[in-house]
């Protein structure tokens, strides 16, 4: 769209330019309305940002489009203003789209490769990627590349081996780098680790790290997903984890606890061959109890198995199908119209058999409530185990003591019979006892009391032991001089360091590290609880500058760092399955580390 008689040009630029050279009337005319750069809030949401935080900036709009009204058109000449009005609305819409995304800057020539522009998209680019789990081959998609040449011409997309060799490597080793970092600065790692297959039955292992930063704020990695190639025995298991720690530069001495699920294999391998503490899976022992529970109970397996019966009818009859969803009402209305048209009414179930799954949807319910709360990574979770198995166990008793279908009583009885056998493990493990007990939300209301060496017992013993070895470091260098009486300022002295002494020790920082520790859990344990949806972190964020709790501070983020189950190695199972499609089946196994790693991390 011209806006001077006979030219074609589109840049604005070169238009001003010619105004001025050549039409000094018009260009009078016209350059008051000619607009300065603006200035533009770039809204960058860190998005091209790996493992860290930047703010926004405003930046120069050197290449400000002036604007150029139908007014200034008419002015410059009737061709102009007869071309104008000729074209079609749309048309002139798209013309000055297109005018406006593609000649942002005077020139067309491409952007330099190695500039600072042009390597900001292709960083954007190769994070849309990852992020979105785009193939690798979208570079060199003729469609693709159409597209980002009509918003810009001057860009050179790379091809897909530059991508895959060149491109994200770098991404993932400057992601790596920081990560290195991150590891290095905390002095305890808790571990996520399981193994899968993918479709063309290649075995991967996944492992996760979980930490508390200096900030006490939960932090949660994808360390590697790394190819097994041998057969999962638990000596190969330990070896290719022995390699991922001198990899990663995690020592042993650094890991608090590896959760895993309750596989033989892997449980040998963290607690016989690596000498770890082992954290079973709460989400994998809830649904194995659960699972138990229906299955020892007839009358209700064969609820559910007529239950599996009318799905997989629905599900392989399209027929069946679009006369339930013509049909309206509850569930139980929609099924019962739907089978009856589709005259398969041996699926019905009974008026008994719907209020019996409606009190089993009922019953289980916090069963989905704890697997998805617990399985959190943002937030501690280890230490809300023992609370939860034993709220839990106590709905299960209230069920069985009113008056419900048999089948729910015994359902529920077998369920909670169950849990306590699974989760006696849980009940003697020193990290969850640690855990909750420093947990402000729970301390040792949901522990065992009165007892010697177990629940709340275990966990003070422990806790009194590593304040003791985290205070032998530095006893000698803080014990106090006395100095000789020889002058007034001595006797001062004296007398200072004296009261010192006691208030330290009154505060539990003395040189009695028995006595230190009875004062520091005594003041915690004073201190009210907190509600269930509570951030502990927040109030050992406020304790690390109180100076009676403060030497309980490094052991509640060692120990709550740890998470509840092997979820965050689970989860990325489905993101390996979107990665690893059988259209992708022939993805190198090191880039589907590359990719699954950047996927989590970028």
């Amino acid at each position: 769209m011209a806006i001077f008689p006979g030219s074609s040009c589109k840049n604005t630029s070169n238009q001003w330019k010619h105004l001025e050279l050549h039409h000094k009337e018009i260009w009078e005319e016209l350059k008051g309305k000619k607009q300065p750069p603006k200035k533009r809030r770039r809204e960058d949401d860190n998005s091209n940002n790996l493992l860290d935080n930047d703010s926004g900036r405003i930046e120069d709009d050197a290449d400000a489009v002036p604007s150029t009204s139908d007014s200034a058109a008419a002015d410059a000449g009737p061709s102009a203003t007869t071309s104008a009005s000729a074209a079609p609305e749309s048309e002139r819409s798209s013309s000055q789209s297109s005018f406006n995304s593609t000649y942002s800057e005077p020139g067309s020539a491409p952007y330099p490769t190695g500039g600072a522009h042009m390597q900001a998209i292709i960083r954007a680019l190769a994070l849309f990627i990852v992020r979105g789990m785009q193939p690798l081959s979208l570079v060199d998609d003729e469609h693709f590349r159409a597209f980002f040449k009509a918003i810009d011409p001057r860009i050179t997309l790379p091809c897909r081996s530059t991508l895959t060799k060149t491109i994200l490597p770098d991404l993932y080793a400057e992601a790596k780098a920081k990560m290195l970092v991150e590891l290095s600065q905390t002095d305890n790692i808790a571990l996520t680790t399981d193994c899968w297959t993918s479709l063309s039955m290649v075995g991967y292992i996944t492992v996760t790290a979980h930490f508390i930063n200096d900030k006490v704020k939960m932090i949660s990695r994808v360390l590697t997903t790394r190819i097994v190639e041998e057969s999962h025995t638990s000596e190969n298991l330990a070896e290719i984890l022995k390699a991922i720690f001198a990899e990663f530069k995690i020592p042993l001495t650094k890991i608090v606890a590896v959760v895993t699920d309750n596989a033989a294999n892997i449980v040998k391998t963290i607690k016989d061959i690596l000498k770890l503490k082992h954290v079973p899976c709460f989400a994998h022992t809830l649904s194995l109890a659960v699972k138990a529970a229906i299955h020892d109970d007839p009358q209700f397996s064969a609820l559910i198995e007529k239950c599996r019966n009318i799905v997989t009818y629905f599900h392989s009859s399209s027929h069946a199908t679009t006369k339930l969803n013509m049909c309206c009402g509850d569930l139980k209305t929609q099924v019962d119209e739907a089978l009856l048209l589709c005259r398969r009414a041996d699926l019905m179930l009974t008026e008994w058999e719907w209020e019996c799954l409606s009190g089993a949807l009922l019953l289980l319910y916090p069963c989905q409530f704890l697997t998805a709360d617990l399985s959190s990574s943002t937030y501690p979770s280890v230490s809300k185990v023992l609370p939860a198995a034993k709220l839990f166990k106590d709905k299960l008793e209230a069920v069985i003591s009113t008056n419900h279908h048999d089948a729910l009583i015994v359902m529920s009885s077998n369920l909670r019979i169950n849990i306590g056998e699974r989760l006696m493990e849980y009940r003697l493990n020193v990290v969850h006892l640690i855990a909750t007990y420093l947990d402000p939300r729970y301390k040792t209301e949901y522990l065992v009391k009165d007892l010697p060496r177990v629940g709340a017992s275990c966990a003070e013993e422990h806790i009194a032991y590593q304040m003791r070895i985290l205070s032998s470091s530095t006893a000698n260098e803080n014990a106090p001089v006395m100095p000789i009486l020889t002058t007034e300022e001595d006797i001062r002295s004296a007398h200072n360091s004296f009261v010192d002494e006691i208030n330290a020790s009154r505060q539990g920082q003395g040189h009695n590290s028995s006595a230190n520790a009875i004062i520091v859990l005594a003041d915690y344990k004073k201190r009210p609880l907190q509600h269930w949806d509570e951030d502990p972190l927040k109030f050992w964020r406020m304790a690390k500058k109180d100076s009676v709790l403060l030497p309980l501070f490094p052991i509640a983020t060692k120990y709550l760092c740890v998470p509840a189950t092997s979820v965050p190695s689970e989860e990325l199972f489905s993101a390996a399955g979107d990665l690893i499609r059988e259209a992708r089946s022939r993805l190198s196994p090191d880039n589907v580390d590359m990719l699954l790693f950047l996927y989590k991390n970028a």
